[in-house]
């Protein structure tokens, strides 16, 4: 089968993966107790401190990722085509599977400032 073929199959396979992915801070927070009065006010307001986190993952990740496709593109084609169609790819991919640890980080930010507020929240 040729590389290219298979490129766009690990695309295309990226890009379920990302669609089946709720965003972590829509998941429903776990309580060891009974959720307090200002839950909910403090839960939105929480979502929105964790929304501004961001690092430099992100674009370490694209970076990385268009590094070795077109690296692994290049050696399977020989071509500047692979090279183009590999660095495309992994930069996609990079920049998903950063973004995803970011979310995930974004979610504790959530689930941290909401025990500062005085809930039991546990995960």
């Amino acid at each position: 089968m040729h590389l290219k073929f298979h490129h766009h199959i690990l695309a295309l396979s990226a890009l379920i993966t990302l669609a089946a992915c709720a965003d972590p801070l829509d998941r429903q927070v776990q309580l060891s107790g009974p959720a307090g009065a200002n839950f909910a006010a403090d839960q939105a307001t929480c979502r929105q401190v964790a929304k501004s986190y961001t690092d430099e993952r992100a674009r370490r990740g694209t970076y990385a990722g268009v590094a070795v496709g077109g690296l692994a593109g290049a050696a399977e084609e020989e071509d500047l085509e692979g090279a183009l169609i590999g660095a495309a790819l992994g930069g996609v991919i990079g920049r998903a599977e950063a973004e995803a640890e970011i979310n995930e980080d974004r979610r504790a930010v959530m689930l941290r400032c909401l025990q500062n507020k005085g809930h039991p929240v546990v995960g």
